[in-house]
């Protein structure tokens, strides 16, 4: 499809927070996330999941608020673990970005991860510009 493009840069993590105070979600992600002429786009989402030493340990996710295939702007996750487990034992993070889009015959595809890079253009027709699909890092202590 020539002359369309997507530009897909997010999720970049900025400020993580464990916040410990009584009624606030034990851990907080605000991710920054560009979406630019996306038209094919139903819906859009960013998780964030957190690991121990032994796998997964929680996650949560948000909608991204897309209008007409755009949004520039910070989405946050926030989630608490399960009450078996500690907060504290969390010692990586990742963020990713999940889309719902339709394809070329109109019928809608979930995409995520990894996958976006080679799902979104085969399916829409639109050439990703550019494309963060996750960060991942420590936790800081």
């Amino acid at each position: 499809m020539s002359g369309s493009y997507a530009v897909i840069a997010g999720p970049l993590l900025i400020p993580f927070a464990l916040v410990t105070q009584a009624m606030a979600a034990q851990f907080t992600f605000h991710v920054p996330v560009r979406i630019e002429n996306a038209t094919p786009l139903t819906r859009a989402q960013v998780a964030c999941t957190v690991f121990d030493t032994r796998g997964s340990m929680g996650s949560g996710r948000s909608p991204i608020p897309l209008s007409s295939g755009v949004y520039d702007g910070t989405v946050t996750v926030a989630f608490d673990l399960a009450a078996d487990r500690s907060p504290l034992a969390a010692r990586t993070y990742h963020c990713t970005i999940e889309l719902w889009a339709r394809d070329r015959g109109g019928f809608e595809f979930f995409t995520g991860y990894m996958g976006i890079e080679e799902d979104y253009p085969s399916n829409t027709g639109q050439d990703l510009v550019e494309l963060v699909p996750v960060v991942r890092g420590d936790l800081p202590r």
